[in-house]
């Protein structure tokens, strides 16, 4: 029994490994400006990409994995003192009006479960995340964001849970601002079908939120539509 269920682990992992390097050989041959780097994009197929401000965001794990309890709970109070202090300092943003990419990217990984992530991220002005995020958002990261909002619009469609509109309004004025930022479409190839279409339900639900209206509000497609 042990050997055949190594041998499904091991058929399972032959048939990701084979997915991820067709699925980078379908992006690489629109990325790739030569064959030698064409080959370095496949070769590297099995890797996760690491955005801009990777390095300086705060370590996924305990370096010290055999820490005991005491220094754990002291770990915990120091993790939720840091995310109370991002909140804070995003609900300051409203006044100040300012920001910077690596603030706002080491603030959402600090954040745990989507509705912190949410009531950070809409506690930044919009005008001020474009000006911050706009040049520089990564593939993976603007994935996460449009996956709350997609989950917290879902979320609202269920009885009971309408706030009267204004997160959903909120949200759809966000994904607009997204829609129209130059880095969005330089990220076409990043995104796999089935995120596509969750990108497209996201759309959707926007147009909902804002009472199925197009016109100019309606631009906010122009970039996320595309990928």
């Amino acid at each position: 029994m042990e050997r055949v269920k190594k041998e499904v682990r091991a058929a399972v992992g032959r048939d990701e490994n084979h997915q991820r390097t067709d699925n980078m050989k379908k992006r690489a041959i629109y990325q790739a400006r030569s064959y030698d780097e064409f080959k370095n994009f496949v070769a590297t197929a099995h890797l996760n990409p690491l955005g801009p401000d990777a390095i300086n965001a705060p370590p996924k794990f305990a370096f010290n994995r055999c820490h005991n309890d005491a220094t754990a709970a002291r770990g915990e109070s120091g993790d939720a003192s840091a995310r109370g202090a991002a909140l804070t300092t995003a609900s300051a943003g409203r006044e100040r009006g300012s920001a910077s990419a690596s603030t706002i990217d080491t603030d959402w990984r600090r954040m745990r479960g989507d509705q912190e992530k949410l009531k950070y991220i809409l506690g930044i002005p919009t005008s001020t995340f474009a000006a911050a995020m706009g040049a520089r958002i990564d593939s993976q990261f603007l994935t996460d964001l449009l996956f709350v909002f997609l989950g917290r619009l879902e979320q609202q469609e269920r009885p009971g849970d309408d706030d009267g509109g204004s997160t959903a309004k909120a949200i759809a004025e966000y994904v607009r601002v997204i829609g129209g930022m130059s880095s969005v479409r330089r990220l076409k190839g990043f995104f796999t079908s089935s995120e596509r279409e969750k990108i497209a339900r996201l759309l959707e639900l926007c147009r909902a939120a804002d009472g199925g209206g197009q016109g100019e509000e309606g631009s906010e497609a122009s970039g996320l539509a595309d990928l």
